[in-house]
């Protein structure tokens, strides 16, 4: 039996390699970008992979059978960028048993997205440290801690994206105030219980997430932000917002659902960028006059 399922395991993988290899013929050759993936087969039922889209944007797929563990690394190419030279090439690893994920991470090249959601990684692998031009890092649900995380990881400091969600961290890790490049930063459910003032000198951001952790107040610092478009605070512990959240220009969605807010900023309703603002389950007691108009 066992047997039998590594065969189709192996036969499934072929197929969407297949399917990928079809996909790549029809895209421009000039213009992609390479991702590698590590997933690991052993999540919980209720993690189930991501399918291929249309845009081959992200794949993940694996199998697993009883006794053995099977993690496939995937790096595929993906249109995007017009500057990474077409002699890159699909990259695909499977590894099998006890083979050391560190050592696949190391003959991984041309990586520009790593994921390492679902891991039940506590520390980041120290070959991941070293890979050079990484665009995008997800380490989204595992057991990382930010007492853990070097202070500085000056290999990614191409990165402009990074996940750290349903990680217990406590707080944002130091090493992301030296990405001058971060445009993207999600720390969704990280306990965190405040933000710290040196996030606000990362002005490269247009996207932060910040949802569901323990934050009670909002920098003032925060209007530093000037590319920022889209800022999630909801479901956290804000009794007020500051009023320099009104001077961040660019400042398209603002969500602030499920927190304790009383009262707004007088000017919310002046800033002419903003088209989405939710305020659902606060304790709202008024609505500033500049929001009627």
């Amino acid at each position: 039996t066992r047997r039998l399922l590594e065969s189709c395991a192996d036969g499934f993988i072929t197929c969407v390699e297949d399917l990928v290899n079809l996909t790549d013929q029809s895209n421009d050759r000039n213009r992609f970008e390479v991702k590698f993936s590590i997933s690991s087969m052993d999540a919980e039922p209720q993690d189930q992979p991501q399918q291929i889209s249309p845009s081959g944007s992200q794949k993940e797929y694996g199998s697993g059978v009883s006794g053995v563990k099977q993690t496939t690394i995937d790096g595929w190419l993906q249109s995007m960028h017009q500057s990474v030279s077409p002699e890159h090439s699909m990259a695909k690893l499977t590894m099998r048993g006890d083979e050391n994920p560190q050592a696949a991470i190391c003959r991984a090249s041309n990586t520009r997205q790593l994921c390492l959601q679902h891991m039940g990684l506590q520390q980041l692998p120290e070959s991941s440290v070293n890979l050079k031009g990484l665009i995008q890092v997800n380490l989204n649900n595992n057991k990382i801690s930010s007492t853990s995380m070097p202070s500085h990881i000056p290999m990614w400091h191409s990165l402009q994206f990074l996940d750290i969600s349903h990680n217990p961290m406590g707080q944002i890790p130091h090493f992301v105030q030296c990405l001058v490049h971060l445009e993207s930063l999600v720390a969704r459910n990280c306990n965190l219980s405040r933000i710290p003032v040196w996030l606000c000198e990362s002005v490269s951001l247009t996207e932060l997430n910040l949802s569901r952790n323990r934050l009670s107040s909002i920098p003032q610092g925060i209007s530093k932000l000037a590319k920022l478009q889209g800022l999630n605070c909801s479901h956290n512990m804000l009794e007020r917002l500051e009023a320099t959240v009104a001077d961040l220009p660019k400042l398209e969605s603002l969500e602030l659902a499920y927190n304790h807010i009383r009262s707004l900023p007088p000017k919310i309703g002046n800033m002419l960028s903003l088209s989405s603002l939710d305020l659902r389950f606060n304790s709202l007691t008024s609505i500033p006059a500049s929001l009627a108009k």
